[in-house]
């Protein structure tokens, strides 16, 4: 569900809703944020977006340490 939404809003070009984050972590590596627990690691290069891995923080921190 957060996927949808967060290209729902990359589509409209909406503002950012009010507990949902968008963080560059590094590179082209992404974070999308809804509270504390779902988040979602993606790429993003130009007009493509690969998703990548859907957990929490430590699971997200976890993957870019071993990449």
């Amino acid at each position: 569900m957060l996927c949808l939404s967060f290209i729902g809003l990359l589509d409209t070009r909406a503002a950012i809703p009010t507990g949902l984050g968008l963080k560059r972590l590094r590179d082209d590596y992404w974070e999308v944020r809804h509270g504390l627990r779902n988040r979602i690691l993606f790429t993003w290069k130009d007009d493509v977006i690969d998703f990548i891995l859907a957990g929490d923080h430590d699971s997200i921190r976890e993957f870019l340490k071993n990449s």
